[in-house]
């Protein structure tokens, strides 16, 4: 009997998904079916209308690991934070904070936060950057296959990516350095596409990139975790995740009892990693198409995705790719709409495909 009401909520959970991405999928179609539509009332609406389905969406999973994942986690250190002051010494003081101020109320409203803070900035920037086609970046955004997991399962590493592309696109200084600051504050990790922007601003070298990107390709391949010699990640990021860098996949399933369905070098990961840099590289180097926020917007990707390549060995590893893949879906949208070559109703069409039966199938 407890094993049927068991397996009741997981079916509940996995019911959940799937309309959640029937939801996805509808808007996905409408956005098909209006490709050439630029009106800004149009694309205002559908966006907002997307933005609110998905914050509800997230905000109201059902507390089931076996689907949500860390859902549970999230929970119990919600409640945990009711029965302890305010911890000064936290890693992430921003997250604590959250928990702190939230905790008076039920933990729904703690994610309700959480979802707002990942969900808003991603449409605002769609707005602002691209107002008579923000309806297909936004689609994009949302139908993307790493938006799921990090606004259910990942919602501060989420909410933290959301906020630095928020500050990557807002001119004044004193907004983006409030941006990233709290975006640290919530997680760690994304000091990695700060630093990558920073850069990026300060030496506009696509090409010299782009060339670091291959040769830090090829030495992944044939270097094994080689970012454990270059450089000590832990030094600057003090998250748990540094210590997948020393960890196996054997280790973890003897230890931890966690299974993986694939080892070794995710092939698969390098393949959706290059197609934004390609493009870009084509666009930038060859087209020599000249749009300052573009060009960092690329640079910064590349930068990011570098530091990734090292870590393709070790489980895990998505969680590093993400710190450049949050960026993809706004990259290619923009690269199709700034190149001449690549502008056309049917490219446009074939992106919004591929992006929605990767998120399918992955």
């Amino acid at each position: 009997m407890l094993l049927c009401a068991i397996q009741s909520v997981i079916d509940d959970a996995k019911a959940y998904f799937w309309w959640y991405h029937a939801f996805v999928l509808l808007f996905t179609v409408i956005v098909l079916f209006n490709i050439n539509n630029r009106s800004l009332t149009f694309n205002k609406a559908i966006g907002w209308l997307l933005a609110l389905g998905a914050i509800l969406f997230i905000t109201f999973r059902p507390p089931v690991w076996q689907v949500f994942g860390d859902v549970n986690n999230y929970i119990q250190f919600f409640e945990n934070s009711r029965l302890r002051s305010f911890d000064w010494e936290a890693k992430d003081l921003g997250f604590e904070w959250s928990m702190h101020f939230f905790n008076r109320w039920d933990y729904w409203i703690w994610f309700l936060f959480y979802a707002i803070l990942y969900v808003v900035p991603q449409l605002f920037i769609s707005q602002k950057l691209l107002p008579k086609h923000s309806a297909i970046c936004f689609v994009m955004l949302v139908g993307c296959f790493n938006f799921f997991g990090y606004g259910f399962n990942g919602m501060r590493n989420g909410a933290a990516c959301a906020l630095v592309m928020l500050g990557m696109f807002d001119r004044r200084l004193l907004v983006k350095l409030l941006l990233f600051i709290v975006a640290l504050s919530i997680h760690k990790s994304v000091i990695i596409p700060i630093c990558a922007y920073i850069l990026a601003t300060r030496v506009d070298k696509t090409q010299l990139y782009f060339i670091i990107w291959v040769i830090c390709l090829l030495a992944a391949l044939f270097l094994s975790n080689l970012v454990n010699y270059l450089i000590d990640v832990s030094s600057f990021i003090e998250d748990d995740r540094v210590n997948y860098l020393t960890s196996t996949f054997d280790s973890l399933e003897n230890n931890a009892g966690v299974l993986f369905s694939r080892k070794g070098f995710r092939w698969d990961f390098a393949l959706v990693s290059s197609v934004p840099i390609i493009l870009g590289f084509i666009t930038v180097v060859k087209d020599k198409i000249r749009n300052e926020r573009y060009s960092i917007l690329l640079n910064t990707y590349i930068l990011a995705n570098t530091l990734w390549l090292f870590t393709a060995r070790i489980p895990f590893n998505n969680r590093f790719a993400y710190l450049s893949w949050f960026l993809a879906p706004l990259l290619l949208t923009i690269t199709v709409l700034i190149n001449p070559r690549l502008r056309t109703s049917n490219n446009l069409l074939l992106l919004i495909l591929v992006n929605a039966i990767l998120t399918l199938l992955i």
